[in-house]
């Protein structure tokens, strides 16, 4: 994989103390590429999200341990965290302040990856967050990696 700029590699300690602060195992494909590159800007970063909605790109992935707040995980996941249900994790985003996300759940859709829609209404009665907004575009992070265009 090529990036446009790499933010540094993390380390197993980092991904781990993360992985108790969500409560959820990382899928191996997206911890290993937390490790050799911990997020970037890629320079393929165009994918298909439907037929409907057309292509995206992906403007960067968040890392572990950076010095920008906007930039880290953890920051996303603080300040976010009321947007997505349980298990989604924001991996990256896109121009337009959507997200890619991964599903850390440790369930049929473990390590699947999606396109959140942020003008898509994602909550329901009581205002819990639903996934009403995410849309698959890859059945794990390694697919994503490889759809990039």
């Amino acid at each position: 994989m090529e990036f446009k700029m790499e933010f540094g590699r993390t380390t197993h300690k980092s991904i781990k103390e993360f992985e108790e602060k969500i409560n959820f195992k990382l899928p191996t494909d997206y911890e290993s590429f937390l490790l050799v590159y911990n997020g970037g800007i890629p320079l393929k970063n165009r994918f298909l999200i439907n037929r409907l909605q057309g292509f995206d790109s992906i403007d960067l992935f968040f890392g572990l341990s950076l010095d920008k707040d906007f930039l880290n995980l953890n920051y996303q996941l603080d300040y976010y965290e009321d947007r997505f249900p349980p298990g989604i994790i924001p991996i990256g985003e896109d121009p337009g302040g959507n997200y890619i996300c991964l599903d850390a759940n440790q369930r049929e859709n473990y390590g699947r990856i999606y396109f959140y829609d942020h003008e898509v209404e994602n909550e329901d009665a009581q205002g819990n967050p639903t996934r009403n907004n995410l849309f698959l575009v890859a059945i794990n992070f390694g697919e994503f990696l490889k759809s990039l265009q």
